[in-house]
């Protein structure tokens, strides 16, 4: 029986970086999709309303890691648009055919820039912001890695890291198991998807790592088994 008592060290197929573009894009539009269908980038949405509410300043730089198609950036837009919430946005990810990728569905959204950068070698002013985002990416990293990069987050940003992720437990995965074969179109996205919930997180991973960090956080579950995890830098508080 399959065990989701420990994070998996499976690779995503997604992860390859020499992946044929034309099957990336049909992935990455495919989760994309079903994010929308499920309400997940809503709990990202909702966090930086809260941000914003408790912190107004007239100029507000929100970057997002681990970017991919810039799906993520394109509701943010959206919604700033619609708030008038003067702000600068940037796409992070060391995937150049994801970035391609989030270019071309972004030509409408000149407020979005994207960056190539590996985050384990950026210096802290290629990243400083004052909101971080970092949605479905924090699950490709190994602990150790997470760890590491968590704490170098806190460091550069000015309010908050908004992290929102996948929940790993065995109801998820069968339930997903059984949506992704009506929903998904890619096989890519439905081996990826199951791949990506053994990797995912149980509260105490996520509490473990908050105790390490000088900084105010909370976790909060949120549907379709996620967790909504801010963190806040001790400098802001």
């Amino acid at each position: 029986m399959m065990t989701f008592k420990k994070r998996s060290n499976q690779e995503e197929l997604m992860d390859n970086l020499d992946l044929d573009k034309r099957i990336l894009k049909l992935a990455l539009k495919d989760i994309s999709r079903v994010n929308k269908l499920l309400g997940g980038n809503n709990i990202t949405i909702n966090a930086i309303e809260n941000i914003i509410n408790k912190n107004p300043k007239a100029h507000y730089k929100i970057t997002d890691i681990g970017c991919g198609s810039g799906a993520m950036l394109r509701e943010v837009a959206t919604y700033c648009r619609k708030k008038k919430y003067n702000v600068s946005l940037v796409g992070i990810d060391m995937n150049t055919n994801s970035l391609d990728i989030a270019e071309d569905f972004s030509e409408d959204f000149p407020e979005i820039r994207y960056k190539n950068l590996n985050i384990f070698q950026a210096k802290a002013k290629d990243i400083e912001t004052d909101i971080l985002l970092c949605t479905l990416t924090l699950h490709h990293f190994t602990t150790a890695d997470i760890n590491r990069f968590i704490a170098a987050f806190v460091s550069i940003t000015t309010k908050a890291i908004i992290i929102n992720d996948l929940q790993r437990s065995r109801l998820a995965y069968l339930l997903f198991h059984v949506f992704s074969r009506i929903f998904l179109k890619t096989q890519l996205a439905r081996i990826d998807g199951l791949i990506s919930i053994k990797r995912g997180f149980i509260k105490k991973d996520l509490q473990h790592i908050s105790n390490t960090l000088k900084a105010s956080s909370s976790i909060q579950w949120k549907w379709a088994f996620r967790y909504l995890w801010v963190i806040k830098p001790n400098k802001t508080i």
